[in-house]
């Protein structure tokens, strides 16, 4: 990336006075700015070559680079790079092993003049290089805490033609940090494998003798004669073999991080409310913060807490300092409150939304009966009592490393590692995060629409803020109200729909119509309608209301799961449980011909470890057969279309399906004919014995 980077000097105000920076590298700029695409793929006619350098160097030691320069239209650029060894906040210089780059020109001349005894980066560009070969020498001039390895960066007018090729172990797996030295009669090269075992040197025309080797090795060929006329030369591959080698790590089982979690305000939020929001992580955590995506807030007038379960408040925000993309300071325990405090008065603004909470990580051991499965080669291990693994007998080489358990989600979920000839990698380790659990019911609920008229004026004033109450009586568990039509000024003007303690459910401003708004939980829905001093609209109209009442759970109810395409049914009590379910996002959607659900699916977020509770709520399809409704429990809500009246009695008549296969006992004085095709809702009941339905409420066709 440092190699890629664009040079910005002189910067936006030239080079007078106000130069605001000057060539790389600069205290203005560093080394330029990022230029992944120049970093990665040049453009032509420049060409990179990279050396990733695994065999590290010790004091006194130097190792020789060879590039050929065909274009000098180009710019030479080498760019060196080591991570160095921790240096001490005391010492006089805080470079601690120092490497040295030259370049050396095909006629002799060196680069830089003066050696660089501060960065752990160094670089040498030459704007019009000369045509031939340059050698680039890395010395290692004093590496007290060595050996020091390195990278090595080269990007100019080199060869289009190239020598390629991999070197990979008699299992298949690449074989890392092998060397491959080019040796024609212009000099040597060397270059090494990279974690792909692959290579790629870019070289003129000509024969070359292309040699492999690495310590404790033994490769077949040794060397291949390549001659270059033109075309590049792909496939010069190498296979070796070396002492198997063996891994060993252990697995951690864990709970908490990052979790994905949405909790948001209304956007935008309402005047003179105090409303909190609260997130409950796993009760083993000892201390929680939340991500902040957006916060957007009137400055001075409005704030959102950050609290304990206390009430104790550890970040108080407002305005729109903080913007977006934050954390909130650690609140201790498990659970965190963030309360919304408005003024009562004036503007108000978009509010917050947040995606997401951190816990601290928490060791629970370890995981034992996972699988670690190495590839290629598939060799696989599996864990101990305490985590512990170990693959012995690896043909040396690079593999990938993936462990694996049922519903289990692993961090990382694997590594390249680079087993060593008749070696062990060691503490090839992860962390094993837990299923969650979803629970919940399906809870039988009848519904009841009444007519109303709850409306505002036609058109509305500016500058109100009026209040509409709906209570839907004591019988109501959930109400939501229909509007007719709603129709205010856009972004200005807003419709609410308020719970019983003026929670905001949903907000409404421009038009719409028929709209059934979303359910409240109570009896009471609250509807307000705030405007500005600016333009006014028609308002609102409410036409009707519906209420549940909501009775016991429903059996039998299919509980699907996806995307782990799972499913479970509900018991007697109604009730569902769903164990083992992996981190992360879910959804719930519960299934039957007799019954309509609300939410008819719930996204749900598992967290490690972590329960989850949903609650569904069934009410009567329409069905247009009696036969299936007869399996249900006395007391259900069931609804039926089209069905047509087969006898008349006094109280009571009777009504089949179009097919005439099945039919029921319907307790009603409606007046009716036989022939008659009608529409039923009602409550099965059993009378002496008979499958009924009370309660009717019965339409004509």
């Amino acid at each position: 990336l440092i190699n890629g980077a664009t040079d910005i000097s002189p910067g936006q105000y030239g080079t007078g006075a106000t130069r605001e920076c000057y060539p790389v590298p600069d205290n203005s700029q560093g080394w330029g700015r990022l230029n992944v695409k120049q970093s990665l793929c040049p453009d032509p006619p420049a060409v990179s070559e990279f050396a990733d350098e695994t065999a590290a160097l010790s004091t006194g030691e130097y190792r020789d680079y060879y590039y050929t320069v065909v274009n000098n239209t180009v710019p030479l650029k080498v760019t060196l790079v080591w991570t160095d060894y921790p240096g001490s906040v005391l010492a006089a210089k805080e470079l601690v092993n120092d490497l040295d780059l030259t370049v050396v020109s095909p006629t002799g001349a060196s680069q830089p003049f003066a050696p660089n005894r501060t960065d752990n980066v160094e670089q040498v560009f030459i704007a019009a290089p000369e045509l031939g070969t340059y050698r680039v020498r890395v010395t290692a001039h004093d590496v007290p805490l060595g050996p020091q390895d390195y990278a090595l960066v080269v990007t100019g007018g080199l060869p289009d033609t190239y020598i390629s090729g991999q070197v990979t172990s008699t299992s298949g797996a690449p074989v890392q940090g092998a060397t491959i030295t080019f040796v024609w009669s212009g000099g040597t090269k060397r270059i090494t494998t990279n974690s792909g075992g692959r290579y790629i040197s870019r070289v003129g025309s000509g024969t070359y003798s292309v040699q492999v080797s690495k310590p404790g090795w033994s490769f077949a060929p040794r060397a291949q004669m390549v001659h270059v006329a033109g075309t590049p030369k792909d496939n010069i591959n190498f296979q070796g073999s070396g002492t198997p080698g063996a891994l060993t790590g252990t697995i951690s089982k864990a709970i908490g991080g990052v979790v994905s979690y949405i909790v948001e305000s209304s956007h935008p939020y309402l005047n003179n409310i105090d409303q909190v929001y609260t997130i409950t992580a796993h009760d083993a955590a000892t201390r929680i913060r939340v991500h902040f995506a957006e916060i957007d807030l009137i400055n001075d007038g409005d704030a959102v807490y950050i609290q304990d379960t206390d009430g104790r408040v550890v970040n108080t925000f407002t305005g729109t300092s903080n913007g977006e993309d934050f954390w909130s300071s650690w609140v201790n325990g498990s659970t965190v409150n963030i309360r919304l405090v408005t003024n009562s008065a004036g503007n108000t603004a978009y509010g917050f939304y947040i995606d997401g909470y951190e816990t601290d990580l928490i060791d629970q051991g370890g995981l034992s009966g996972a699988t670690v499965t190495l590839t290629p080669g598939n060799y696989t291990a599996v864990t101990g009592p305490d985590g512990g693994y170990s693959l012995a007998n690896v043909p040396p080489g690079v593999y990938t490393v993936t462990p694996s358990l049922m519903h289990w989600k692993f961090e990382p979920m694997s590594r390249c590692v680079d087993v060593p000839a008749a070696e062990t990698a060691v503490g090839v380790n992860f962390q094993g995060f837990p299923p969650g659990t979803i629970t919940g019911e399906v809870l039988a609920a009848e519904s009841t629409i009444v007519s109303a008229d709850v409306q505002s004026a036609h058109p509305y004033d500016n500058d109100i803020d009026e209040m509409w109450t709906i209570d839907g009586g004591p019988s109501a568990t959930r109400i939501r109200v229909h509007f007719a039509q709603i129709d205010t000024e856009p972004g200005f003007d807003w419709v609410w729909l308020l719970d019983a303690d003026e929670n905001m459910v949903e907000s409404y401003t421009g038009p719409e119509f028929d709209v059934w708004s979303p359910w409240v939980n109570g009896r009471i829905a609250k509807i307000e309608l705030t405007s500005d001093y600016g333009n006014a609209g028609w308002g609102f109209a409410i036409d009707k209301y519906e209420i549940q009442t909501v009775g016991g759970g429903v059996s039998g109810i299919d509980i699907n799961l996806a995307p782990d395409a799972r499913t479970v049914t509900t018991g007697p009590d109604g009730a569902f449980n769903i164990p083992d379910v992996s981190v992360g996002n879910h959804s719930v959607t519960p299934a039957s011909a007799l019954w309509n659900f609300d939410p008819v699916s719930a996204y749900v977020i598992v967290s490690a470890g972590t329960s989850r509770h949903v609650t569904f709520y069934a009410t009567a399809a329409q069905l247009s057969s009696p036969a299936p409704a007869k399996t249900l429990a006395d007391g259900t809500q069931v609804a039926f279309a089209g069905l047509i009246v087969s006898a008349v009695y006094n109280g009571c008549f009777y009504a089949q399906d179009r097919d005439r296969v099945s039919g029921i006992k319907v307790i009603s004085n409606t007046r009716l004919a036989v022939g008659d095709v009608v529409d039923i809702t009602g409550t099965l009941v059993t009378e002496c014995g008979e499958r009924c339905i009370a309660n009717a409420t019965v339409s004509t066709h």
